[in-house]
């Protein structure tokens, strides 16, 4: 399998700012949906940086270790690895494209927040043309904002 590392966006968001993480959690991982058709990005390459790192080691062990880290349960239609809290992959073990992957909001919270690192942001989750969660993304923390659906008002005879 060759992963098209086309999808490797350049990563402009800085890890010291906290509104980034935040603003992943809030959209809890829908970029690793991506990774259930391409196989969590593991390929060769991937395979190979585990074999470098540790020396004696062959390419079946790599692929050994990778399968101990699947969670036992995972999110439906997302990555394998992708569990109810996240990924259960260590950060280091994973595919270049799942650490550097920016979104564009995600790109645009952190340009804020590198201009103004107490800035705030609302962040709206949708699914499927509805809202799903909202919260305010403050470097310090995550308020989520409770949304009250309108009264309808009912038409009929």
């Amino acid at each position: 399998m060759i992963i098209d590392r086309s999808r490797l966006a350049p990563s402009t968001a800085d890890d010291k700012l906290q509104q980034g993480a935040r603003l992943c959690g809030q959209c809890r991982g829908r970029c690793c949906q991506h990774g259930a058709g391409w196989r969590a990005f593991i390929d060769l390459t991937v395979l190979q940086r585990w074999q470098q790192e540790e020396p004696g080691r062959t390419l079946a062990d790599a692929v050994e270790a990778y399968l101990s880290m699947l969670p036992t349960e995972h999110v439906r239609s997302a990555c394998l690895y992708q569990g109810a809290t996240g990924c259960a992959m260590p950060r280091e073990r994973r595919a270049e494209i799942c650490n550097g992957f920016a979104c564009e909001p995600l790109q645009q919270v952190g340009g804020l927040a590198a201009n103004e690192p107490a800035r705030a942001v609302l962040a709206i989750t949708f699914h499927k043309d509805q809202i799903e969660r909202a919260a305010v993304i403050e470097a310090g923390a995550t308020h989520t904002v409770t949304l009250e659906t309108p009264a309808v008002p009912r038409t009929g005879r």
